[in-house]
């Protein structure tokens, strides 16, 4: 009877341990949440008050480089994910985007797509600096808010 007694509080110190530690990791987990939630916010409001067309103009030449520097095999694949051939690329802007600028950003992406259509531009405000573009059913984003917006989303998923 002893034996019984001794294992049964053995048994159920071991639930209060895991039990325990289960507690532990879940309050880890809060306190890790919280703290991306926190990063998201920071992240937002930095960026917020430092975009601007500076930061623009470094996303767009950044964009046009990478674009550039596709190897075929990676122009293949992007070609396979906008279905349908498009009428229009379309390309939205948080700010006026120069004739220049339109000029290399066509070139290059006539270059990479193959594609001879036209490119619709629009001003978006919202993206608060940097691009979207959109060719069919794809879309590249290289902004700001979306990234912003992953990293909400990244901080979310990770709670």
């Amino acid at each position: 009877q002893m034996e019984v007694l001794q294992t049964t509080l053995a048994q159920e110190r071991e639930k209060a341990q895991v039990a325990e530690s289960r507690r532990r990791a879940k309050a880890a987990r809060g306190i890790e949440h919280h703290a991306l939630q926190q990063s998201a916010q920071f992240a937002a409001r930095l960026f917020t008050h430092a975009a601007g067309p500076e930061l623009e103009t470094r996303l767009f030449d950044l964009l046009v480089d990478n674009l550039s520097s596709l190897s075929s095999d990676q122009i293949a694949a992007l070609s396979t994910q906008w279905g349908e051939p498009p009428e229009v690329i379309m390309v939205a802007s948080a700010y006026p985007f120069a004739e220049d600028r339109r000029q290399r950003l066509e070139e290059t992406l006539t270059e990479v797509t193959g594609l001879s259509v036209p490119v619709d531009y629009q001003q978006t405000p919202d993206l608060l600096a940097g691009l979207r573009i959109t060719i069919g059913a794809w879309v590249l984003h290289a902004n700001v808010r979306d990234e912003l917006k992953a990293f909400a989303e990244f901080a979310y998923a990770a709670g």
